[in-house]
């Protein structure tokens, strides 16, 4: 298979699986091992990396209005600044821990892409987190009462979802719960 469709492959991939609650990274980690041609690519995360700076760039277009707020809001404009402001703090707050972990053990992380039975493994864990999940209360904390301590906590759970397989979006939503 020729690198232009395994990077197509892995981009629906990727598009598919970002906002379940399943590990995106993981799955692209698998589906290179097992597509053909697969060994073609860069064995680091560079792949993974430039896949999601595609959704980043999705999600900032289908999130336009609400990062207008935010922006809005730190200016002292709009609706409610005082919740825009308190919530970018946490935005900020709870990305601090992902952006210390990925600068600090970028290597290490970066070499663990390269191991499908991590990814496999990994899954597998998230698959449980979220099985056990069924049995929290749904109706968890709502944004007015988020505060610096569930914000920080959602952040490590996010940081830790850094590892492929670890999905991101069950990790924050188990969090919160």
């Amino acid at each position: 298979m020729g690198t232009l469709a395994l990077l197509l492959i892995l981009a629906v991939i990727q598009g598919l699986t970002e906002f379940l609650p399943v590990s995106s990274s993981g799955h692209l980690v698998l589906a290179r091992e097992l597509l053909p041609g697969g060994e073609k690519l860069s064995s680091d995360a560079s792949v993974e990396v430039l896949l999601h700076i595609g959704t980043l760039l999705a999600v900032i277009v289908f999130y336009r209005r609400e990062i207008l707020q935010l922006a809005l809001g730190l200016l002292g404009r709009g609706s409610d600044p005082l919740m825009q402001r308190k919530l970018f703090g946490f935005l900020v707050l709870g990305s601090l821990p992902a952006a210390l972990i990925g600068l600090t053990l970028e290597k290490q992380i970066g070499e663990i892409f390269s191991h499908p039975a991590f990814a496999a493994s990994a899954i597998l864990v998230t698959g449980g987190v979220l099985f056990w999940s069924r049995r929290l209360p749904a109706n968890g904390p709502d944004l007015r009462h988020l505060t610096m301590r569930l914000a920080l906590v959602v952040g490590i759970a996010q940081a830790i979802a850094i590892l492929p397989g670890i999905s991101r979006s069950g990790a924050t939503i188990v969090t919160g719960m």
